[in-house]
């Protein structure tokens, strides 16, 4: 549920920041990507991306830590073959 809230809001800043930057190149500002306002949200982009890696890296984790269970699990539940 995290990650697709992260990965939402990364959307939704990614829209914000390229809005922002077509609108002040298209009204001939210079040197737009040394913008404030361009530069925190392409920080808040990176914290984003970097929280998605830590969010997957630990799904990834618990799915390794899970498979012996799941494997222990199907087989006590996987009937013998027929004889």
């Amino acid at each position: 549920m995290e990650l697709a809230a992260v990965q939402t809001t990364s959307v939704r800043r990614f829209i914000s920041l390229g809005t922002m930057v077509y609108d002040l190149q298209t009204q001939g500002e210079q040197g737009v990507l040394g913008q404030g306002e361009v530069q925190r949200l392409m920080k808040k982009i990176d914290e984003e991306k970097l929280k998605v890696r830590e969010i997957e890296s630990a799904i990834d984790v618990i799915s390794q830590e899970r498979k012996p269970q799941t494997r222990r699990i199907l087989q006590e539940k996987t009937p013998p073959p027929p004889a």
